[in-house]
This record gives C-alpha cells, structure tokens and sequence, in this order.
C-alpha cells in the first residue's frame, strides 16, 4: 500500500511541477507584453489588446500556482499516508516475529516440560518399585528429597533414573554366559 501511496504522490508532486512551468511560461509571455505595451504607450488603444492578454496570462498563472499548491499538498498528505502504511507494516512484522518467538519459546518450554515429567514418572516408578509404595508417596519422597538436598525435583529424578540404569544393567560377563 506504502508503494501505491508513493506513486501517488510522485504523480501529484509531477502535475505540480507541470502547473508551476506553465505559470512560469505565461509570466514571461505577459511580461513580453508587457514591454510591448509600454513601447505603445502613445496609443492606448493598440496597447489594449496586449495588457488583456497580459492580464489574463498573470491570472491563469496565479491558478496554475494555486493549483499547483494544491498538487504539493495532496503528494505531502500521500507521502504521509505512504510513512503511515510503512510504519503500520513494519509494527505488523515486529509483532509477527515477536509472536513467533513466543511460540518457539513455548514449544521449547513444554518439550523440556514433558522430557521432565518422563523423568520424574520413571523415578517415581523406581521407587514405587523398590519401597513398595504408592504414586504419590513416591512423589512426595522425590519431593522430600529435592527440598532436603536444595536441588530441583527434575535433577533429583535424573539421578535417581540414572542410579537403576547403571545399577541394573548386566554386566558384560552375564549377557555373554546366556
């Protein structure tokens, strides 16, 4: 939109531009006619027709200038309109980029959010398991546990994971006897 706006005021600032040569042409014309008269001035009436003209170029050179003004202050109010679109689209993009990287960092937060909650569901079998108790007796001892050692529920779950895995795992001598 910001382009159409542009080229709508390069075509007012150009039929400006048009407007103030033409008034500029007549100016001079009346002013050639001017001398001419002034040169006639012993015979009023053969100077009559040349200060018409002259007089009727100075008028419509005025209305070229007035039209003209007119011309610069629609390709100001276009250019205006062409900043606004610009800076519309450009808070369109920013809030477009910032909303993607609220989601990128949301998704990132709930993968991390659910590799936890894996990790704290298989500690909290482990020790259902190995203290034969409930689901939530288990998570209240993980809890227990990261409160007690000042460290958070989901490094307390990992080491607790990781404990069974080395602890379980046969040795290299069982699995090549079977």
């Amino acid at each position: 939109m910001a382009d159409e706006w542009d080229q709508l005021a390069a075509a007012h600032a150009d039929a400006a531009d048009l407007r103030d040569r033409a008034a500029d042409e007549r100016e001079t014309r009346a002013s050639g006619r001017d001398r001419v008269t002034r040169a006639r001035t012993h015979d009023a009436d053969a100077g009559f027709g040349d200060r018409f003209l002259s007089a009727r170029d100075r008028d419509e050179a005025a209305g070229d200038r007035g039209e003209s003004r007119v011309d610069r202050g629609w390709a100001r109010r276009d250019r205006e309109r062409a900043a606004s679109a610009r800076a519309a689209s450009a808070a369109d993009r920013q809030q477009a980029l910032d909303r993607a990287d609220a989601d990128a960092n949301e998704i990132a937060g709930l993968r991390e959010a659910l590799t936890t909650r894996h990790v704290i569901g298989l500690a909290q079998g482990i020790l259902m398991e190995r203290y034969d108790v409930d689901a939530e007796r288990a998570f209240a001892m993980l809890v227990t546990l990261s409160s007690h050692a000042n460290v958070k529920l989901r490094l307390v779950a990992e080491q607790i994971a990781g404990d069974r895995h080395r602890r379980y795992e046969p040795a290299e001598d069982a699995r090549s006897a079977t």
